[in-house]
């Protein structure tokens, strides 16, 4: 991200949507935490992770290959019916409008 201030600032992409995967994003905000020992500390369990958290681990492992599979400019030209958060309430309330007819 850029950031400029002043009347015309604002926020933009240092690259294109293209190459920006949603992993990109979640790391640099909240880095999807992997479980690599027993999050309760358990000795018994020493670095082998019992099957609960072996299998929350692997839920863990999903959803990072499908971020890192996914750019964002993969969301942005999705239109199947659901209205970004980016288009402001303004479009929603026109979208809901819509919706109700």
């Amino acid at each position: 991200m850029r950031s400029q201030r002043g009347k015309h600032g604002g926020y933009s992409l240092n690259r294109p949507p293209e190459k920006i995967t949603v992993f990109d994003v979640v790391e640099a905000i909240d880095p999807i935490q992997r479980i690599h020992s027993c999050p309760l500390s358990l000795k018994s369990h020493g670095v082998r992770l019992c099957p609960l958290h072996r299998r929350l681990d692997q839920a863990f492992a999903m959803i990072e290959k499908t971020f890192r599979d996914t750019a964002i400019a993969e969301l942005l030209a999705d239109r199947s019916g659901s209205i970004p958060l980016c288009e402001g309430k303004a479009a929603a309330e026109k979208g809901h409008a819509l919706l109700t007819r």
